[in-house]
């Protein structure tokens, strides 16, 4: 990559390597072995602002369409192939000599401003790096010895030397574009989840029925690069509501696809065949090289927890690494053998600051399962699903899984860690250096209590410091003495 960008007069290579749809690794940045002489011979240069170039409509209609494109990275990435990649604000013009050696001579080269004739400085150059001759931009053959005469004879001929301040084309876009452009790329994070694509499949084909348990396989178009993706869904009636005391299943995953298992309880009767598998593809979508346009805006995260199922106890709670909000969607699934004969019905039942709780039923006589978690945070209130026969639709987000909302939190559990979390944020937050000295100060006169548990006096003086400095007035002192007990060292900002 390096030799191939020299070779055309770009020589400013630092930034090309974070330009979006050139992926070389490192070492093709690096050749370490190649050294590049080049003797410049510059006239004149021509200055280009970035604010007055603009893309061509076919340019900008083409990228409109691969950002709609279900394979969108493969498309923007074939159109800057054909396009280009590259945009130089300063050209260059004049003439010059290169050769290309390599050597194992690691001394400090740098750009030197020769004068006429060249042959003395230039010499010890040449000799260290076993350098004979010189070659021009057409392929002529100039010796050492005619340097000087090539170079008087050079003003009557100007040829681009030079490309320099080069942008990506990624920069003359329109700011929504590369907005959009941004989330494709997925900052280049291969832990990043998206949304891959979402579907909806009726039961009225292809179902095979066993009893409390049917199963389905799921075609997806297009195919996936890799297998590496979780799915999500749930039963919904023909009017897209989703069924309760019903639970599915999915596994079995390939490019092409995956399988469903719907399970329900033994005194549940519905009409399957009047019913639909609502789902949703989560993955990376640059490992998976398809990426829907539908629902590109939504955050995800997801969790897999191992659960040791235990008798007589029907709930169950999974920590989040973050704080849980109301409108984030719940979705659940359970990694399991597809052929496995045992019944799991799972439902959220709860959620506080950042614990869900569920309530798993099982008659599996193994007690371990492996339950995975998907996330979504987002203030919209539906999904859109990827076209069925042209046709747009939208589906509730609740009909995949579970909104999480004031009716289904525990709020108790809420505002206890909710309100800690605040005493701890105005404890550790940054003062002016004013109030540091003050905190300070009077911090230094809290004892640190005997075996981590509080002091009366301890309680007192912070709780003084609160509400004199900050103008916090908690009634319940209890949480000040929490954090107290917790560490008395993570409480106090000292200098």
């Amino acid at each position: 990559m390096e030799d191939n960008l020299i070779s055309n007069n770009i020589f400013s290579i630092r930034n090309i390597k974070s330009f979006p749809f050139i992926y070389k690794s490192v070492d093709d940045f690096n050749n370490k072995d190649n050294i590049h002489f080049i003797i410049k011979c510059e006239r004149y240069e021509i200055l280009i602002n970035k604010d007055y170039i603009e893309p061509s409509t076919e340019f900008n209609n083409a990228i409109e369409e691969a950002l709609d494109s279900m394979k969108p990275f493969n498309r923007l990435q074939d159109l800057f192939n054909e396009y280009g990649h590259l945009f130089p604000l300063r050209i260059i013009l004049g003439r010059s000599l290169k050769n290309i050696t390599t050597t194992t001579f690691f001394g400090n080269f740098e750009k030197i401003n020769l004068k006429l004739p060249l042959t003395k400085d230039i010499n010890s150059y040449l000799d260290t790096l076993n350098i004979s001759y010189l070659l021009t931009k057409n392929g002529e053959v100039i010796d050492e010895k005619n340097l000087d005469d090539w170079i008087q004879k050079s003003y009557d001929e100007l040829q681009i030397i030079e490309w320099d301040e080069i942008i990506s084309f990624y920069d003359i876009l329109k700011s929504e574009q590369r907005r959009k452009i941004d989330i494709i790329l997925n900052h280049n994070n291969e832990n990043n989840y998206k949304i891959i694509m979402t579907g909806i499949n009726d039961l009225t084909t292809d179902l095979i029925n066993n009893e409390t348990k049917y199963y389905k396989r799921i075609k997806i178009n297009p195919s996936l690069e890799v297998e590496k993706y979780e799915v999500f869904g749930s039963v919904v009636t023909k009017n897209h509501l989703k069924i309760e005391n019903v639970f599915i299943k999915f596994g079995l995953y390939d490019v092409n696809g995956f399988s469903a298992i719907i399970e329900t309880s033994n005194n549940i009767k519905i009409n399957i065949s009047e019913c639909y598998i609502l789902w949703i593809i989560i993955g990376n979508p640059l490992k998976l090289s398809v990426f829907s346009p539908k629902n590109r805006e939504f955050q995800v995260d997801c969790i897999n927890k191992p659960i040791t199922l235990q008798p007589n106890i029907s709930i169950y709670s999974i920590k989040t690494p973050f704080r849980l909000s109301q409108g984030y969607t719940i979705l659940i699934n359970v990694n399991c053998s597809m052929t496995d004969e045992s019944t799991t019905i799972i439902k959220l039942v709860e959620w506080s600051y950042n614990s869900i709780n569920f309530e798993i039923k099982s008659n599996d006589d193994e007690p371990d399962i492996d339950l995975h978690i998907c996330i979504l945070h987002s203030d919209y209130k539906n999904l859109k699903i990827d076209k069925i026969d042209n046709i747009e639709m939208e589906c509730l987000l609740d009909s995949f899984g579970y909104v999480l909302t004031e009716k289904n939190l525990n709020k108790d559990a809420f505002y206890e860690f909710d309100k800690f979390d605040n005493i701890k944020n105005i404890i550790k937050q940054s003062f002016m250096d004013d109030d540091i000295k003050i905190l300070n100060a009077q911090a230094e006169d809290i004892i640190p209590p005997p075996e981590d548990e509080p002091t009366i006096e301890n309680q007192e003086k912070l709780d003084e410091i609160l509400d004199v400095n900050y103008d916090v007035n908690y009634d319940d002192i209890d949480d000040i003495n929490y954090i107290i007990s917790e560490s008395l060292d993570d409480c106090i900002i000292k200098s």
